[in-house]
């Protein structure tokens, strides 16, 4: 699998998708850039560019997942107490996981009554490809949290 980035620019409070209007140097570590109708160059010291990288999965819609999206993880069978899992895609101990924001509802869901996540607190990590290769979750980006931060808020 080849490295996929996307690139939160904090300056223009947008995404950056390279090609077109954005280019990457990776051996001077600069991108040129047009912003606000200007060509400029910024090299990337960490104060301007956030770069996300895609895990390697999809949700459900076959939407790519990356770091810092938001996600909405939901058991497929609505057995009459669904709830839903809403968690943050990290990067810790050199793997992808998700980060326990809250659930939706307050009904133990199927996914948490059957010991997939446990109990969790706000900021403790479940294992996202667990998530992503079980046939009876469905993951879901609802957000990020450079665009959607209201996302983060405990319920």
């Amino acid at each position: 699998m080849n490295m996929e980035f996307r690139v939160w620019d904090k300056h223009c409070k947008y995404f950056i998708h390279f090609g077109e209007k954005y280019w990457f140097n990776d051996s001077e570590n600069t991108i040129t850039f047009q912003c606000d109708n200007k060509v400029m160059g910024d090299r990337d010291d960490g104060k301007r560019f956030v770069f996300q990288q895609f895990t390697g999965l999809k949700d459900k819609n076959d939407k790519k997942i990356f770091k810092e999206d938001v996600l909405r993880l939901s058991s497929k069978e609505d057995r009459g107490n669904k709830s839903e899992l809403i968690g943050s895609v990290d990067f810790e101990n050199g793997a992808f996981c998700g980060r326990y924001i809250r659930e939706e509802n307050k009904s133990v869901s199927a996914i948490i009554s059957e010991g997939m996540f446990g109990e969790r607190k706000k900021g403790e990590w479940f294992n996202l490809s667990k998530a992503a290769e079980d046939k009876d979750i469905e993951i879901e980006i609802i957000g990020n949290t450079k665009e959607n931060p209201e996302l983060l808020k405990e319920g």
